[in-house]
């Protein structure tokens, strides 16, 4: 499994390791491969239906 394009292992002890993010700008877009798994922050974004 890769994270950013670098494949992500466990620890030595067997810890998650730190996991650094990659920011993108707002109006940027993202390509995502098949069958891929993300997590997005949008920081500060109001969904009407969440109001």
């Amino acid at each position: 499994m890769l994270l950013n394009g670098v494949q992500l292992e466990l620890a030595g002890d067997g810890c998650i390791p730190i996991l650094n993010l990659v920011s993108s700008a707002v109006d940027s877009i993202v390509h995502l491969a098949p069958t891929s798994i993300v997590f997005v922050v949008l920081p500060m974004f109001e969904a009407k239906a969440c109001s």
